[in-house]
C-alpha cells in the first residue's frame, strides 16, 4: 500500500485515487470493517487482554486496541 509513497514513484497520485474509492466504497456502505471488540487504553493490560481473547480461538472478525 505505501510502496507508492515510500519510494516517490511517477504514479504516486493513484495511491490516492484508489484510497478515495476505498473511502467511497465505506461511506456507501458497501465494505465495512469486521471489528467486533474495541479495547480502551494501549497498555500492557489490554495488549494482555488482546491476545487471550484471540488465542481463546472463539473469535470472529478483528480486535481493536485504541487510545480513545
Amino acid at each position: 500500500m505505501f510502496t507508492r509513497p515510500s519510494f516517490a514513484t511517477p504514479d504516486m497520485v493513484a495511491q490516492h485515487e484508489l484510497l478515495n474509492n476505498v473511502a467511497a466504497l465505506v461511506d456507501t456502505g458497501r465494505v465495512r470493517h469486521t471489528m467486533v471488540q474495541k479495547l480502551v487504553g494501549i497498555n500492557a493490560d489490554t495488549v494482555r487482554q488482546a491476545h487471550e481473547i484471540v488465542a481463546s480461538a472463539k473469535m470472529i472478525g478483528k480486535i481493536v486496541i485504541s487510545r480513545d
